[in-house]
């Protein structure tokens, strides 16, 4: 701080004061940890080069600077307008009311001086002051009758909000203590907990301690010193009443506003807003908004009192006719909704009462199916086209009462008929069933019909059939092609019946054949498996028949060369030759069975040219030849013949 030792002026003392604490104020609030606040009163003298001052012309200078963000070039003229905060490029909220700097510069003009701010040596905001050490005698900073002095008279008392701007001051500067002070414990909150709990947003300490002192005779009380930490507490507490500054740091009253009506459980919540701003545009738009009450500052205790007290006891009351909502308790606000809501119920049901006949018309007037309504007697009372089409009667004839389903049923159905009845009667409705209907012209149609009564009736139904002439038509088709498809089943069936015993006698007759000729006759398939073995065969080789491949006959077989010493290769048995498609004539092999005398044969064969009928591949014969060295042959030997392809 630079002064000079002593300066006498002339000037109002508690509204210079109020100036100087203002900007201090703001200085201390925006500069940084461990920053500096300056302050210099420097004396501006104006006059000639004589010794001769003019006293009226002499004029003193008073700066505060900080080191803090400064104030940006757009909004130098506009923070010293009422209710402007204007923006330091600080993340510091800056709490206030917007009317500091507005009062500070209505005092220095009221002693003929200027204010303004501009930027700092090295950064930061410098407040300059200039204000003439005396007033000339056409001025007064006494308080007068004159507009303007009653004008800034008026803005003085509005300083009263906040209880003044020095208060502010000290409060800021009261570090650790401004924003804790007034927090309520949870204890304290649960002590009584019948009282209505009220929440204070207030960012200036003196004006929160206010309002908490006046209201915690007759409520229990919590503080919040921004509208952010109002919001939280609001949300975790759910209070009674909220009473809310509308200018501070961070979150301002309208912007709580609305972040409170986002919450269904905070919908209902009574919001007083507290502004200097006497605005009737501003309060028609909160109100619009969600807020409940607005109050002017200044206000007197006895009014703030009044104003809580009315929201609480809406608050109380509300809460009492939701309560009893919610027990449907029958009082007459409950009848009242519960009427309204029968109302919209019956409307409701109305419409979709509508809905459901036209709907039902379409498909009656539809030809997608017959509809009648009836009752138990018989008479049919109405019906759509489909039913009078597929029954051959009119509408005249329906109004007449010459429609009668029981005078249409023909006997045999009746039986089907009783038990749909008595399923009516137990159930309200019965399952559909196929029967006819006599038709106008005495001819018959057959129908699928189903139905059940009208609803409250036991008397009174509806019915709808199907004309399913078509789909019997098609079943007796079709049942007509099944008959004639098992009749054709029964006759082939006897066809093969026969041929088959024709094949199992010309099977035996060969059979006997086979077995009863004296030359061996044996036969293979395709892929060389034995599938005749004759009894001649047998008795040669002295082995029955077994399914072999070819490999395996020498030696299964005992084939030799005439020589009885040579094995047959697989290449030149007969029958394997004869399966390669080779005509053999007379080929001499000798058989020496393990059991029985040795045989000489001569074998003959090819590819039999009806193996794909018989499933025969290669037949071969053979016959046992005597030895000419032992005893005189008496007959020629016989062929072993092959048939093959």
């Amino acid at each position: 701080m630079k002064t000079p030792s002593s300066l006498l002026a002339q000037g109002d003392v508690e509204k210079l004061q109020r100036v100087f604490l203002n900007l201090l104020s703001n200085a201390f609030k925006f500069v940084p940890v461990g920053g500096e606040v300056r302050c210099t009163l420097q004396l501006l003298e104006a006059g000639s080069s004589t010794n001769w001052v003019d006293e009226a012309a002499r004029q003193v200078k008073i700066t505060v600077q900080d080191n803090g963000p400064g104030v940006l070039p757009e909004l130098r003229q506009i923070i010293f307008e009422r209710y402007q905060q204007g923006d330091r490029q600080s993340s510091q909220p800056s709490g206030g009311t917007g009317l500091g700097l507005a009062i500070a510069k209505e005092f220095v003009e009221l002693h003929q001086g200027t204010i303004a701010v501009e930027d700092a040596p090295g950064g930061g905001a410098s407040f300059i002051v200039i204000l003439p050490l005396f007033t000339n005698g056409t001025s007064s900073t006494s308080t007068s009758s004159n507009g303007k002095s009653a004008r800034y008279a008026d803005a003085a008392v509005e300083v009263e909000i906040d209880q003044a701007i020095a208060r502010q001051t000290l409060a800021t500067l009261e570090v650790g203590n401004s924003q804790a002070t007034l927090e309520t414990s949870p204890a304290a909150l649960s002590e009584d907990a019948t009282r209505p709990l009220v929440l204070v947003v207030e960012d200036n300490l003196d004006m929160r301690r206010f309002i908490c002192e006046t209201l915690q005779t007759e409520y229990r009380v919590t503080a919040a010193h921004n509208g952010q930490a109002g919001l939280e507490q609001a949300i975790a507490l759910r209070p009674d009443l909220i009473l809310t500054d509308l200018m501070m740091p961070q979150m301002s009253g309208d912007q709580l506003v609305k972040a409170l009506r986002t919450y269904p459980e905070l919908n209902n919540t009574p919001v007083i807003l507290l502004s200097a701003k006497a605005d009737d545009d501003l309060r028609t738009d909160l109100l619009r908004h969600g807020a409940q009450d607005y109050l002017i500052k200044p206000f007197s205790i006895d009014e703030l009192r009044a104003r809580v007290s009315n929201q609480v006891a809406v608050k109380q009351f509300r809460d009492v006719l939701e309560h009893e909502l919610t027990t449907r308790n029958q009082d007459t606000i409950t009848l009242t909704e519960s009427i309204a809501n029968r109302q919209q119920e019956l409307q409701a049901a109305l419409v979709a009462l509508r809905q459901s006949e036209a709907r039902f018309r379409q498909v009656a007037e539809s030809n997608m199916i017959g509809i009648m309504f009836w009752n138990l007697n018989g008479y049919i009372t109405e019906a759509n086209q489909t039913f009078l089409q597929i029954t051959g009667y009119t509408e005249a004839d329906l109004r007449a009462g010459e429609v009668n389903w029981r005078n249409m049923t023909p006997p045999e159905f009746y039986a089907l008929d009783e038990s749909a009845i008595a399923d009516l009667l137990t159930s309200g409705g019965f399952t559909p069933y196929e029967k006819e209907y006599v038709r106008k012209n005495g001819s018959r149609v057959p129908i699928l019909i189903g139905g059940a009564f009208l609803e409250e009736s036991r008397q009174y139904g509806v019915s709808f059939l199907l004309d399913i002439t078509e789909r019997k038509q098609a079943e007796s088709a079709l049942k007509q092609a099944h008959n004639e498809l098992e009749l054709r089943v029964e006759q082939r069936t006897a066809e093969l019946s026969n041929a088959k015993a024709a094949l199992v006698r010309e099977q035996e007759f060969l059979n006997a054949v086979l077995d009863n000729v004296n030359a061996g006759i044996v036969a293979c398939d395709s892929d060389g498996v034995l599938t005749l073995f004759n009894r001649a065969t047998r008795e040669f080789h002295g082995l029955p028949e077994r399914a072999l491949p070819p490999e395996q006959w020498t030696e299964a077989y005992n084939l030799f060369l005439p020589d009885g010493q040579t094995p047959l290769s697989k290449e030149q048995i007969p029958l394997f030759r004869a399966l390669q498609g080779e005509y053999v004539h007379n080929q001499e092999m000798m058989i020496l069975p393990k059991q029985g005398s040795a045989r000489m044969v001569l074998a003959s064969g090819q590819r039999s040219p009806t193996h794909r009928a018989r499933n025969w591949e290669p037949l071969w014969s053979c016959t046992t030849l005597q030895s000419a060295n032992r005893l005189k042959p008496r007959f020629a030997p016989s062929t072993l013949n092959w048939n093959s392809e």
